[in-house]
């Protein structure tokens, strides 16, 4: 649990979690932060975070993204044990279920972020191009070279000083999100998951969407 922080669950998610169900986190920034998208280093999650609830897995209902600078990061996503070392980027979808290294001695930078940011808008440039659909086929861990890790980390670095910054908060969440944009657009072309065939195919694309909606419904 954080303090004063986002990852706290809601008293009604745990009146309705199931016996043997995981427990679901939520994304809930500050009323003083005030926006869609965060970012922090492994120090500072570590500062926030009471150990002993995060030993077992919990269910997140936001992105999370962790780019390992130092060390080796040894998280748990959806019961399967990942090894990131430096230059190794972590990303883990709404739903999937989550157990922090807050053992290790590793330090890196953690953006989360809500699902909605992910959603085109009419007036995007390229609003044909579904992102959250590309982004459910990156994979859990990505070692990036010497080169994308540097331009990673850079763009990262900038997004937090600009979260972090004194400016108009519809200003800086319309900032934030071109830049995460940007930065997903990135690790796509990394992972040469984007395949123009399937672009350009709308059952492709519809399926995503009803796989999406599947997994984000699947109680209803």
């Amino acid at each position: 649990m954080v303090k004063n922080r986002q990852f706290a669950s809601t008293d009604a998610d745990a009146h309705r979690k199931p016996a043997g169900a995981l427990e679901r986190v939520s994304f809930k920034p500050p009323q003083t932060y005030a926006l869609d998208i965060e970012l922090f280093t492994a120090s500072e999650l570590k500062q926030r975070i009471i150990e002993h609830r995060f030993k077992q897995a919990h269910q997140i209902s936001f992105y999370l993204m962790m780019l390992v600078e130092r060390g080796r990061c040894r998280p748990v996503v959806d019961y399967t044990p990942l090894m990131g070392k430096k230059g190794a980027l972590i990303l883990v979808r709404p739903n999937q279920a989550l157990k922090f290294d807050l053992r290790s001695d590793w330090e890196g930078c953690i953006a989360i972020f809500r699902p909605e940011y992910l959603a085109s808008s009419g007036n995007d440039f390229g609003s044909d191009f579904f992102l959250a659909d590309e982004v459910q086929g990156l994979p859990a861990c990505t070692q990036l070279d010497d080169r994308a890790h540097a331009v990673i980390a850079t763009l990262l670095k900038l997004m937090r000083e600009d979260a972090h910054a004194n400016h108009q908060r519809t200003l800086t969440n319309a900032m934030l999100r071109f830049q995460l944009r940007s930065l997903l657009l990135r690790l796509l072309m990394l992972s040469d998951k984007t395949h123009a065939t399937e672009l350009k195919s709308a059952e492709m694309k519809r399926f995503k969407r009803f796989r999406a909606l599947v997994e984000e419904k699947y109680r209803q």
